[in-house]
């Protein structure tokens, strides 16, 4: 009995965040789902940024869970979920880095993600979000994480493209 009262009182300790993580992604596919527009048999898509950032607390509240997840959580999944999971944040928080400098893409000051760097760094560069316990940085995501630990040749399409 002590040891069930133990472990409930564990559960209960756990960030908010961090227990309701959904493995699933289903929050970031409804967004998806919202914002971008596939057409041409799925051969293109188009975000519609501009609304996304009216409309920004679905894809807020699943970066703040993603922000939540302790570096043991990640480790006890499995390589899927642990991919998954990575290029979810990686898109996930560069849909935020458009929609949080949206206003200079309107005022003629960004054509591209790539005009919100910085004289001598790029916006893959910046350290902006949570992530795994630490701030991180698009790079470190992509460069140092990913492309490390996973042997997984469609990396490139799932980021970039």
């Amino acid at each position: 009995m002590r040891a069930i009262l133990f472990i409930l009182g564990l559960v209960f300790q756990m960030p908010a965040a961090a227990q309701s993580f959904d493995p699933s992604h289903t929050a970031f596919t409804d967004v998806l789902n919202d914002h971008v527009k596939v057409y041409d048999d799925g051969l293109k898509s188009a975000v519609n940024y501009r609304d996304l950032a009216k409309n920004r607390q679905p894809l807020d509240n699943y970066l703040a869970s993603l922000s939540a997840v302790e570096p043991g959580q990640y480790e006890s999944w499995t390589q899927d979920q642990r991919l998954a999971f990575l290029i979810n944040a990686y898109n996930g928080f560069t849909l935020q880095l458009i929609i949080d400098n949206i206003d200079k893409f309107g005022a003629g000051k960004a054509d591209s993600i790539r005009d919100l760097g910085g004289l001598f760094s790029s916006p893959w560069e910046k350290s902006f979000f949570t992530l795994l316990g630490e701030k991180r940085t698009l790079d470190w995501v992509e460069h140092e994480k990913i492309r490390v630990d996973f042997d997984e040749p469609r990396i490139h399409a799932a980021l970039v493209c």
